[in-house]
């Protein structure tokens, strides 16, 4: 607790000094760059927590070695205020149980701090990174559906030996926008990516997916779902 407790001391006055600031919305890329290097500074001190008080490894072998990269937006050094924090843990193999102890030991203390956190982690092997499937974590609502059109059967990811996994879509986008591999996103979340310089390709076939909205019962607000509903239907019209 009083390994949380101070970070989010420190969190909370860094939040109340970014928002006191006096230089307002002008100066919005110089506060994206300053986030940048605080999360940086607190990510680094996490990162040397881990591997020298938490899980200390007296002698610890090639296979245990573990490298943290930052992608997107952050990746650059451009944090905008409540963007997520991408993460990308790179291991010279497999995951070690040393390597997973330090990466969930991080990932949970930065979700203490109340980040939002798109990580991945992968292996790096001696021949390029490119041509790697980049796809979802199991769980997430798309991931099903990009594994059947892989080819892979629902739950199975065994024909996808050697991918990474994302938590978030956003994440994904980014790893590709870095060049880190390719994947497979929603046409109606594609409208923008080509400005990143990404390349689209449509997939071969038909994949289709079904959409459902739903309320609880008595929601006071029935025409607002009408409402959200005809502008799928009417983006959906438009992609086909």
């Amino acid at each position: 607790q009083r390994a949380i407790g101070k970070p989010k001391r420190h969190a909370a006055e860094i939040r109340r000094r970014f928002e006191a600031n006096p230089r307002g919305a002008t100066a919005g890329l110089d506060a994206a760059h300053e986030a940048s290097f605080l999360v940086d500074q607190l990510i680094r001190c996490l990162y040397d927590y881990a591997m020298e008080k938490a899980y200390p490894l007296a002698n610890p072998t090639s296979a245990e070695k573990l490298t943290l990269a930052a992608v997107g937006g952050y990746g650059r050094g451009e944090l905008a205020p409540f963007s997520d924090i991408d993460l990308l843990f790179l291991l010279p193999y497999k995951l070690t149980p040393h390597s997973e102890q330090v990466v969930e030991f991080m990932l949970y203390r930065l979700w203490d701090l109340g980040l939002k956190v798109g990580h991945a982690a992968r292996t790096v092997q001696e021949d390029a990174l490119k041509d790697e499937m980049l796809v979802l974590a199991e769980g997430h609502c798309l991931a099903n559906q990009a594994l059947a059109a892989c080819g892979a059967k629902q739950g199975s990811r065994s024909g996808l030996q050697g991918s990474m996994q994302a938590a978030t879509l956003e994440t994904l986008v980014n790893l590709v926008a870095a060049g880190y591999g390719t994947t497979l996103i929603p046409a109606l979340a594609a409208d923008s990516l080509g400005q990143r310089g990404i390349v689209l390709k449509p997939l071969a076939g038909r994949s289709v997916r079904t959409i459902r909205l739903a309320s609880r019962p008595g929601f006071p607000r029935p025409q607002a779902l009408r409402a959200l509903e005809k502008v799928i239907r009417k983006a959906v019209k438009a992609k086909l």
